[in-house]
C-alpha cells in the first residue's frame, strides 16, 4: 500500500488482494491501474495545462489535483473515505472499482492533445499509456 493512496484507491487494494476473478485476476487490476496511474501522473497530467494554456481563453485546471479529487469524491459517494456515507453490504467488485477508477483517471485526459474533443480521445491516451488497450 502507497501512503499516497486515495481512500478509493486504499479499498481498491484490500478488495483486489481478497479476491480473484475472470480471466485477469484481482492483483492484475490492482497492478494494471496503479501503472496505467503513474504513467498518466508522469506523462499525460503534466501536457494538459500546457495544451489548454496554448489554446487561450477560460479553462480550469485540469492537472493531478483534478483527478485526485474526483477519485475522492466518488469513494466518499460509495461509501470509502471521510464523512461518507456507509459502503453497501456486499462491497464492490475488483472489476468495478477497476472501471471506476480507470474512467475517473482518463475523463479529461484527451486535453492534452487541446480542448476540442477531448472526450473522444480517452481511448488515444489509454493507448498513450499502457499498450495493451
Amino acid at each position: 500500500m502507497s501512503n499516497n493512496d486515495l481512500p478509493l484507491e486504499t479499498y481498491f487494494r484490500k478488495v483486489t488482494q481478497k479476491a480473484n476473478h475472470g480471466n485477469m485476476s484481482s492483483h492484475r487490476y490492482c497492478d494494471t491501474y496503479f501503472s496505467i496511474l503513474s504513467s498518466l501522473q508522469n506523462d499525460v497530467y503534466p501536457a494538459i495545462d500546457i495544451a489548454l494554456t496554448q489554446e487561450g481563453g477560460i479553462y480550469t485546471f485540469h492537472n493531478s489535483a483534478h483527478f485526485d479529487e474526483v477519485v475522492r469524491q466518488a469513494g466518499a459517494l460509495i461509501g470509502v473515505g471521510k464523512g461518507s456515507a456507509p459502503l453497501r453490504k456486499n462491497g464492490f467488485e475488483p472489476y468495478e472499482i477497476f472501471v471506476l477508477l480507470l474512467a475517473i483517471r482518463i475523463h479529461d485526459a484527451g486535453n492534452c492533445y487541446g480542448r476540442i474533443g477531448h472526450e473522444q480521445r480517452c481511448v488515444d491516451v489509454l493507448n498513450r499509456v499502457h499498450a495493451s488497450f
